[in-house]
């Protein structure tokens, strides 16, 4: 008794294990093959306001033997758990014909107005015939990080068999294959929209100027400024300024002090954008000679290449 006990518990194991992913039918009616979709997605481009929509080239065969004329499919993502996405932190997207045909791995199978359907033109069996009216859609705005993301979809699908009680539903995997490219890209501007300005320190009452520098991207980058005069604000008119015709000052960026022509890292803001605080303060003004004092800065801001 002991050794049958065992191997009844050995078979109950193995059935639980096979049962936990899609079940390979023994003998397929059909078959299907797809081109692949690469797209781009930039979500502080065009894809920020306009959706992304791509034709699927789909074909569909019957395989020898089966005399069905007409089946029935839909797309599945096994990765995904409830939203569909491109791999594990890539786009939500959808495919539509003209209802949505695409689940994912706790979807019910092939539920009306859920799924797609062809008839086969040909009667010879292994021809591909293509299936028409699909297309795969990216919503927009989304705010996605930069990077490449890649997805498997596979399809399951009945075919006819003139028997209203078969509704045995067969699958084949890795049908099509999604790539989409998110390109690391910022875009950057003042408080009010300007990509330039001027810190006027005006009688110099107080020793502190800034102003917000705001940063859109999909990836990390960096921050380097660079001055005309060196880190100082120059008497107008001097070309050899002396100590008493130039200004001394200091910058931080984002609360960090700013090293000149050094690059600062920074992660990622999102499609939401962040402000950064550009700051110049400077020193005591007395003994330093009457006139207008001035130095241009320029901040470069570079998406971090992957």
């Amino acid at each position: 008794m002991q050794s049958l006990f065992a191997i009844r518990s050995l078979f109950a194991l193995s059935l639980v294990l096979v049962a936990a992913e899609p079940a390979m039918a023994t003998s397929s009616c059909a078959r299907f093959a797809a081109s692949d979709i690469n797209v781009t997605y930039d979500p502080l481009g065009a894809q920020g306001v306009s959706q992304v929509v791509q034709p699927i080239s789909l074909r569909a065969a019957r395989n020898s033997g089966s005399g069905s004329s007409t089946v029935i499919a839909q797309f599945v993502d096994w990765d995904s758990n409830t939203t569909l996405r491109i791999g594990s932190r890539g786009p939500i997207y959808t495919i539509e014909d003209d209802s949505t045909v695409v689940t994912n791995r706790y979807g019910a199978a092939l539920l009306p107005n859920q799924y797609f359907s062809h008839t086969f033109q040909s009667n010879k069996s292994d021809a591909y015939e293509p299936v028409h009216g699909l297309q795969f859609f990216i919503d927009p705005g989304q705010d996605i990080p930069a990077g490449v993301y890649d997805e498997s979809v596979d399809i399951q699908y009945r075919c006819s068999t003139g028997n209203p009680f078969d509704h045995s539903t067969e699958w084949q995997s890795g049908v099509l294959h999604v790539s989409v490219n998110v390109p690391s890209k910022l875009v950057a501007n003042l408080s009010g929209g300007s990509t330039s300005g001027t810190l006027d320190f005006g009688d110099f009452n107080d020793h502190a100027r800034g102003a917000m520098v705001n940063v859109y991207s999909t990836g990390p980058f960096t921050v380097k400024v660079d001055s005309d005069n060196y880190g100082h604000m120059v008497l107008d008119g001097m070309s050899h300024p002396d100590r008493d015709s130039r200004i001394d000052y200091g910058l931080s960026f984002a609360g960090f002090p700013v090293r000149l022509g050094n690059r600062m890292h920074f992660f990622r803001t999102g499609i939401g954008g962040a402000g950064f605080p550009l700051v110049a303060f400077t020193n005591d003004v007395l003994g330093k000679r009457a006139g207008t004092y001035r130095d241009t800065l320029t901040v470069t801001i570079t998406p971090t290449a992957f």
